[in-house]
C-alpha cells in the first residue's frame, strides 16, 4: 500500500538540520585558526564576500576589547590589594594622610570620615521631656510630614499622626485589619547635635552607653598635580 502523501512544508521540516549551537548561538567558521562566529541559529555569514572586511575588523575590535577587559578586571584587583594596604597603613600610623610625587605628577590622600548613629529610645530615655526639642521626626507615608507641631492635645508625635490616618482610613470604609496591607510608615528622626552637646557639656544631660554609635570609613583620593 502506498504511504500516503506528505505536504512539502512537512518533508522540509523533517529534513532540515539544526545549526551547531552553544547555548542560543550557532557557530560559523572564519579563516582565522580557532577563531569562530557567533550567529543567530539559521543564519549563514558569507566571510568571503562584501562583508568579509567588516567581520574582520568586528573579530579585530573584539579581540581588543577581551584583552583589555582582563587586563582592567586583573589591575582593579591589584589596585583593591594596595587600596587596603594603604588605608591599614595610615590607620595604624599616627598623622600619615598621603604621599606627593612631583616626578610622577601625582598626589594621594588618604583620610577617614565618621558616620554618626544614633539610639533614639536611649536619648529619648535620657532627654525626657526635652526629647521633641532636640531630636525632631518626620512621620513617612507617600508624602513626608513634619512632626512636632503643638495641638491642644500636646506636640504632635509620629504615634499621634499614625492614629489620625488610620482612624480616617477606617472612617472611609477600610476594615482595620487591611491597614497593615495599604500604609507603609516609617519614622525618620533629626537630632540637633549642637543643641544635644549644650546640654551634655552643661550638665543637664547624661547620655547612656551606646545611644551615639560612630564609624570611621577610610578613602583615597589620587589625582594630578597639575
Amino acid at each position: 500500500m502506498p504511504s500516503p502523501e506528505r505536504s512539502p512544508a512537512l518533508a522540509e521540516a523533517e529534513v532540515e538540520e539544526k545549526p551547531r549551537s552553544r547555548g542560543r548561538f550557532a557557530t560559523c567558521q572564519t579563516l582565522i585558526p580557532g577563531v569562530l562566529l557567533r550567529t543567530e541559529p539559521g543564519i549563514e555569514l558569507d566571510i568571503l564576500g562584501e562583508k568579509r572586511e567588516i567581520i574582520n575588523k568586528f573579530v579585530a575590535l573584539a579581540q581588543e576589547h577581551a584583552t583589555r577587559k582582563f587586563r582592567i578586571e586583573q589591575l582593579n584587583s591589584k589596585q583593591k590589594e594596595s587600596e587596603e594596604a594603604i588605608k591599614r597603613i595610615a590607620k595604624t600610623t599616627e598623622g600619615l594622610r598621603g604621599v606627593e610625587s612631583k616626578p610622577d605628577n601625582f598626589y594621594l590622600n588618604v583620610y577617614p570620615s565618621t558616620e554618626v548613629t544614633w539610639m533614639i529610645s536611649l536619648l529619648k530615655e535620657a532627654l525626657g521631656g526635652a526629647f521633641s526639642s532636640i531630636v525632631h521626626e518626620d512621620l513617612t507615608l507617600k508624602i513626608r510630614v513634619p512632626v512636632g507641631v503643638v495641638t491642644e492635645e500636646g506636640p504632635v508625635t509620629s504615634e499621634m499622626l499614625s492614629q489620625v490616618f488610620a482612624k480616617a482610613l477606617v472612617d472611609l470604609g477600610i476594615p482595620e485589619e487591611d491597614l497593615p496591607k495599604m500604609v507603609t510608615t516609617s519614622v525618620d528622626p533629626t537630632v540637633d547635635v549642637e543643641a544635644l552637646e549644650a546640654k551634655v557639656e552643661s550638665g543637664q544631660v547624661n547620655l547612656p552607653k551606646g545611644a551615639k554609635k560612630t564609624k570611621a570609613t577610610w578613602s583615597i583620593k589620587v589625582n594630578h598635580l597639575k
